[in-house]
């Protein structure tokens, strides 16, 4: 029966992180890249990794003022919860993709 627990808890354990992962390919619009080779997938990871350090950055308290400037010009929403609520990874993506279709084209 122990041993039955400890295999719930690592399925458990390991849903967490698939989650994770799922939500984090989703964030950064990685839902199903077509890369054969190693080296070419190895690139694409460091890439999002410095990527996603990136945007995690712009989440410390301290640039608050930043993240509502951002957000404000380029993925504003309105309403008391998105007024609330702490400034998603989602949130930010969009409005860096916004901003750069802008100034862009």
């Amino acid at each position: 029966m122990d041993s039955a627990w400890q295999m719930v808890f690592a399925y458990a354990r390991r849903w967490q992180i698939e989650t994770a992962f799922r939500y984090t390919k989703s964030e950064l619009a990685l839902e199903s890249p077509r890369l054969w080779f190693w080296e070419n997938r190895l690139k694409l990871m460091m890439i999002v990794a410095l990527l996603y350090g990136f945007l995690l950055s712009l989440l410390r308290a301290e640039l608050s003022h930043w993240q509502q400037l951002l957000l404000g010009m380029g993925c504003h929403r309105t309403g008391k919860r998105c007024r609330e609520a702490s400034a998603p990874l989602y949130r930010i993506r969009i409005a860096f993709t916004h901003l750069w279709a802008q100034n862009s084209g």
